[in-house]
């Protein structure tokens, strides 16, 4: 395992001492100390009650690990490790995070500067681990800062330095950086699994009847409402929050933002807009707004108002970096807003090059490539959607084949699937083996007829099993048609071709 060493950009003033708290943390501790290792002089762990080998991996990684009891207080335990860190410059991760492999000699070059008493790092909030499926949410937080007696976290939970800071230098400068952190922390599973939400609200609650008129407090309160569908609740708080604070808050933009989502879940159509509003008026570059407006005007039966704001966000484009985002706002997700416009619009000409311009500008996204698809169902057009396939190939390359296959297979698009750039395999089994399946299958012997599918399957790559097992199912499809309208048993065919895994007859029906 890789072990921190010194760097030749490390100066007497610019060491680095990463910081961070554990427990039972072992699936995922490696992979974090893997990335961020040979950026940093030094690794300070803290475990509060390990069971499993996380100890044993933060000492195979060079760690210095620290035994301390946890009293629900995350600030608490960070401080700890502040004591014994010895760098300039305090870096702190969480174990489900990961330093971006671009962002080493970054974090190296920053450790040099003068000035700043903290660094803003982007902390990208993944959804999944699958990058089709994933929805990053942006996020710029202090991540690295002086390491000063006086530098001291606060907060029982979504613990702070800043505050520290600034009390004790008001002219403090805190610089944007370009350095990423990836953390996957708010995974499904990862939420379920350690049962997220509960923790953190029980501990929030806890900590605001302890300062009941904190509004970061309450805000972080709002958040966890939310992920639990609870928004009467999270949109009381957040208008709390609100009312306490103003547009120069480094988190008055989310509040805005978080209270137009809780209005859209209760479809308080007009009072969301009305938020929109007030928020484009005073952030004219935040696009999220905008977008959040055209969600509204979408919903309510207004697509040409939403049209109109649509494009709006998507000549702004991605906001300025220190504002909270989606990933693709104002770009592929404003792309993919539109084409639902049009669509309802009955406009299929104009959906279909805002969900093309969607893919260009995402190409392993597959939702777009799907509601193409069924606007060329919709309109029985299984010639066109073929040569739009063929015309998607050469325009952006960079979209993946498979999925294009799988997608068409499920939707039983068959003539599409034939598009010969989509497969390169050898030819299809005889029909008499697919019918000799077919009748295994329908005599009952299920596990035969299951081998026997498996072994077309397997006899090809990977790349291609789905092509052959449609061209399979089309058959299967057919043959008991035909057995169905011979048979006196309608009854017991119907069940069986219900029970089947094929594909619609025809696809296009």
């Amino acid at each position: 395992m890789a072990q921190p060493t010194n760097n030749a950009l490390t100066t007497g003033n610019s060491t680095i001492s990463l910081c961070m708290i554990v427990k039972n943390e072992a699936a995922s501790l490696p992979a974090c100390l893997e990335s961020a290792s040979r950026s940093v002089d030094e690794i300070i762990i803290v475990d509060t009650g390990s069971t499993d080998e996380t100890v044993l991996i933060a000492e195979q990684f060079g760690a210095i690990v620290i035994q301390h009891a946890w009293h629900d207080d995350f600030a608490d335990a960070r401080n700890v490790a502040l004591m014994h860190a010895t760098g300039s410059w305090i870096l702190f991760l969480d174990a489900d995070e990961r330093l971006d492999e671009d962002s080493h000699a970054l974090l190296r070059n920053y450790a040099q500067h003068h000035l700043p008493e903290g660094f803003f790092l982007h902390v990208w909030n993944h959804s999944s681990n699958n990058p089709a499926d994933d929805s990053i949410v942006r996020n710029p937080i202090i991540r690295m800062f002086r390491n000063r007696p006086e530098h001291r976290f606060s907060g029982r939970i979504h613990e702070q330095i800043t505050t520290s800071i600034t009390q004790h230098n008001p002219d403090a400068v805190f610089q944007m950086t370009e350095v990423i952190i990836h953390h996957y922390g708010y995974l499904k599973e990862q939420v379920v699994g350690k049962n997220k939400v509960q923790r953190n609200s029980s501990l929030l609650t806890e900590a605001l009847a302890e300062d009941p008129q904190n509004p970061f407090l309450k805000f972080n309160l709002a958040v966890e409402h939310m992920r639990s569908g609870a928004f009467h609740p999270a949109l009381d708080l957040l208008q709390q929050a609100r009312s306490q604070l103003n547009d120069l808050t480094s988190y008055y933009h989310l509040v805005l933002k978080y209270i137009i989502l809780c209005r859209i879940q209760l479809q308080s159509w007009s009072e969301a807009i009305a938020v929109c509003d007030e928020g484009i008026t005073q952030y004219p570059d935040y696009t999220d707004l905008r977008e959040q407006k055209a969600t509204c005007l979408r919903l309510t039966g207004r697509p040409e108002q939403a049209v109109q704001v649509l494009l709006e966000a998507l000549t702004l484009g991605p906001p300025p970096v220190h504002f909270h985002s989606e990933s693709g706002t104002g770009t592929y997700l404003t792309c993919y807003a539109l084409g639902q416009c049009y669509e309802d619009l009955y406009n299929d000409i104009q959906a279909i090059h805002w969900f093309t311009q969607a893919l260009e500008r995402h190409p392993s996204w597959i939702l777009p490539l799907q509601r193409v698809v069924r606007l060329f169902k919709c309109a029985k057009e299984p010639t066109g959607l073929a040569k739009y396939i063929v015309q998607l190939q050469e325009c952006f390359p960079a979209v993946d084949v498979q999925p294009i296959r799988d997608l068409l297979a499920s939707e039983g698009c068959y003539e599409a699937l034939r598009t010969p750039s989509l497969h390169n395999i050898r030819p299809y089994p005889p029909a008499s083996e697919i019918l000799s399946m077919i009748e295994q299958y329908s005599c009952g012997n299920r596990t035969a007829a299951f081998q026997q599918l498996n072994v077309f399957r397997r006899s090809e790559e990977p790349s291609t099993s789905s092509a052959v097992a449609v061209v399979l199912l089309q058959w299967a499809d057919a043959r008991l048609a035909e057995l169905q309208a011979d048979s006196p048993n309608d009854r017991l065919l119907r069940s069986t071709r219900l029970s089947l895994p094929f594909l619609p007859l025809g696809g296009w029906s």
